[in-house]
């Protein structure tokens, strides 16, 4: 077995056992089907919650959260596969304050297109390194 196929091993396993991550996980699959759109702004609400965001919570930012992506008017370049996208959708700024949301961003796209955006966190650059 490669290293590569050890470290894989390694986290399917990991992750097996970790089923009601595979429910959440579909069931917002589902709810981003169901609702593709950002253009009303209680659809991206509905959507930044679902996804529950660790940052986001303990920075207490959802509303700002919900208000920078919809103002940034996502579906085309969704539909276009816009890699650019996850970046611009992570930085979301906070009165003078910056803050980089890689997950939340990388999260909220892959939702909408799970075969073309990656999903950015310690977790996934750990696997990725091994």
């Amino acid at each position: 077995m490669t290293k590569f196929e050890t470290a894989l091993k390694k986290y399917l396993d990991i992750f097996a056992s970790q089923e009601m991550y595979f429910i959440n996980d579909l069931k917002n699959l589902e709810l981003f089907q169901k609702t593709p759109g950002n253009t009303d702004a209680e659809d991206v609400r509905t959507k930044v919650s679902a996804i529950n965001d660790r940052e986001i919570g303990s920075l207490g930012i959802l509303e700002n959260a919900v208000s920078h992506v919809h103002n940034l008017n996502i579906d085309d370049r969704l539909k276009n596969n816009d890699l650019t996208l996850v970046e611009d959708i992570s930085k979301i700024k906070v009165g003078s304050q910056q803050h980089h949301l890689l997950h939340f961003a990388s999260v909220y796209c892959n939702f909408h297109k799970p075969d073309v955006y990656p999903i950015y966190s310690e977790q996934h650059f750990d696997f990725y390194r091994r």
